[in-house]
């Protein structure tokens, strides 16, 4: 199994927009064939921070997550709307 956790700080005034983009990209997301889970995180002590984490069978389940259009037309928005962005990878075992 596959888990990515991406963090993000909206941009001043755009919280609710990379928020709203965000729980599109989740929506759609998790009907995706090969995803396990995909949940979006709000950081308690600051707003503004957030965190989406999704967990995928597998690399091929991952790459067709990342050839999607909802990938393409959401992502490069959310990038826009937040002045901070890291992506985490992990592959482990759910033995």
């Amino acid at each position: 199994m596959i888990r990515i956790n991406s963090f993000m700080k909206a941009a001043h005034g755009k919280r609710e927009a990379l928020v709203e983009m965000a729980l599109k990209l989740v929506e759609e997301s998790k009907k995706e064939r090969g995803c396990v889970a995909y949940d979006l995180y709000i950081d308690a002590r600051d707003r503004d921070r957030m965190m989406i984490c999704e967990t995928w069978n597998d690399e091929e389940s991952l790459t067709s997550h990342q050839g999607t259009k909802h990938f393409h037309d959401i992502v490069p928005r959310m990038h826009e709307l937040a002045e901070e962005r890291h992506l985490d990878k992990f592959e482990f075992n759910n033995k």
